[in-house]
């Protein structure tokens, strides 16, 4: 059976958080999908892993060398066959309605790129876990029973003033993929990037508030430890003056002056300048608050 959805796991480390990944994967209520996890040449190889669940559906491939999270991201799109494709992180849960939610989505929206849906929160023990930057994805997403449907100048412009699509619900539609797949020049903004270049070239994204993943927040994620190191707020602000630059370019004045203003960007930063003050950890409260403040200067747009 020829799959209709794609789960590519780029991979890294965390064999236990990756196991339970794939077992969330076997429990879709729609078994027509297929898995290929691609090791970025890890500290710690999964293929035991893999092989423990002697699924034919599920495959794997190591990577000789580390190429980093755009990159991996590109080749585990390139792994895989069907004609929608999940970018799943290694450590989250699918919840076994993810899958057909996502295919009713796309069949049912035929001009989206992609589509996307609610989570909840848990950390490493898989838990429920609240922080204030869910609470404040919560409050911006928009709600009602029916599709949320973005697009053109008002979905980059929704999507800007608070980045509340989480990246691993995204499912893509193959097909809409541009060429040059996701950009390797940024580390954190990849899959947002994605996002508002769809909407810029006249695709929309169709999603729903109906909980389909577990997001995990962890100590050793990709995002705390871009988060801690303060990188994250710096390419978040470097990328929002670029899409201003574009918004001018495209005559889209609303997306201009709220990628200038980056205004949830700066608040974040300032906020977890206060939590590293009570914490303690005075230099890196001091540039988190100038982030938040000052922000930071990009060059030209390439």
């Amino acid at each position: 059976m020829t799959p209709r959805i794609s789960f590519a796991i780029p991979y890294f480390q965390g064999k236990n958080f990756l196991l339970n990944t794939l077992r969330s994967v076997q429990a879709q209520t729609d078994p027509n999908w297929e898995v290929v996890v691609v090791d970025d040449a890890g500290p710690d190889d999964a293929s035991q892993v893999v092989a423990s669940l002697n699924d034919p559906r599920i495959s794997y491939v190591r990577e000789l060398k580390n190429v980093g999270l755009a990159a991996n991201w590109n080749r585990s799109l390139a792994a895989t066959t069907a004609p929608y494709v999940t970018i799943l992180h290694a450590d989250d849960i699918l919840l076994p309605n993810y899958a057909a939610m996502m295919l009713q989505l796309l069949d049912a929206n035929p001009r989206a790129a992609a589509s996307h849906c609610g989570v909840e929160i848990i950390d490493e023990l898989g838990a429920p876990k609240r922080t204030v930057v869910d609470f404040v994805k919560k409050v911006i997403m928009p709600k009602g029973s029916s599709d949320i449907i973005s697009s053109g100048e008002a979905g980059a412009v929704r999507l800007l003033r608070g980045s509340w699509i989480y990246c691993p619900t995204i499912c893509y539609r193959r097909a809409c993929f541009p060429e040059s797949g996701f950009d390797s020049q940024w580390g954190f903004v990849v899959d947002l990037d994605l996002l508002v270049r769809f909407m810029l070239t006249e695709h929309s994204i169709a999603g729903r508030s109906e909980v389909g993943l577990q997001y995990r927040r962890h100590d050793d994620a990709q995002t705390s430890i871009l988060t801690k190191s303060l990188i994250r707020f710096q390419e978040e602000l470097t990328y929002y003056d670029r899409v201003a630059l574009v918004a001018r370019q495209h005559g889209w004045e609303r997306l201009e002056i709220v990628a200038r203003r980056a205004a949830m960007v700066r608040l974040h930063a300032a906020y977890h300048g206060l939590m590293l003050l009570l914490h303690g950890d005075l230099g890196g409260a001091r540039r988190a608050i100038a982030l938040g403040i000052k922000g930071t200067k990009n060059g030209t747009l390439s």
